[in-house]
């Protein structure tokens, strides 16, 4: 999952939309929770001395390592500074989040006139008809075309009822479809592996 930064940088590229920016900052502190929730939950306490011995040494034994390696790499502090990263000041991040809450807002008016303006096209009152289609093949619709790859309803949607639908099996277990419209050209249409989507047509 994505960082806060991550998903506000998204957001202000215009690579998602002010709902789904809503959506992964909240399920990014929803995620948050959970890790806090999950470090807070108490130890259980030890109850064999001989365990708690064994921990001790192996605490002691890390300790004396991790100094002697720490005593022989005295790291560079040019090197040090130069990676440290620039922490934002409280009243920086406040001014941030305001900005964004502004964006968020307005991007959000923005998505709903949007929304309402596609609802009154043609292609938008096929959408309110059929929300399981996408709004590009509403839109395709709506301009009259014909592609392959389009489902058999949305040919009957535009043609009407098919004056003939031939289902075959070759033994493949597979059925293929042929629907022809007499009044319309082209006007065969053929689903070769009973998907419900044009494969091609004559």
């Amino acid at each position: 999952m994505d960082n806060l930064e991550d998903i506000k940088k998204k957001f202000l590229d215009g690579k998602i939309s002010a709902l789904e920016y809503e959506k992964l900052v909240t399920d990014l502190s929803n995620k948050q929770q959970k890790e806090q929730i999950k470090e807070t939950i108490p130890v259980q306490n030890v109850q064999d001395n001989s365990y708690v011995g064994v921990i001790i040494i192996i605490i002691v034994i890390s300790l004396f390592i991790l100094y002697l390696v720490s005593s022989n790499s005295k790291p560079d502090k040019e090197i040090l500074s130069s990676n440290i990263t620039p922490t934002k000041t409280k009243s920086q991040i406040a001014t941030e989040d305001s900005l964004y809450k502004i964006e968020l807002e307005k991007r959000r008016k923005d998505e709903i006139a949007e929304e309402a303006a596609f609802l009154k096209t043609k292609a938008g009152k096929i959408y309110k008809k059929h929300p399981e289609w996408s709004k590009r093949d509403c839109e395709r619709l709506a301009d009259g075309s014909i592609w392959i790859g389009m489902h058999i309803n949305m040919l009957k949607y535009r043609m009407g009822k098919p004056n003939s639908a031939n289902p075959s099996n070759y033994g493949n277990g597979v059925t293929q479809w042929q629907w022809c419209w007499s009044d319309w050209t082209p006007s065969c249409y053929y689903d070769n592996d009973d998907d419900g989507l044009i494969d091609s047509y004559n």
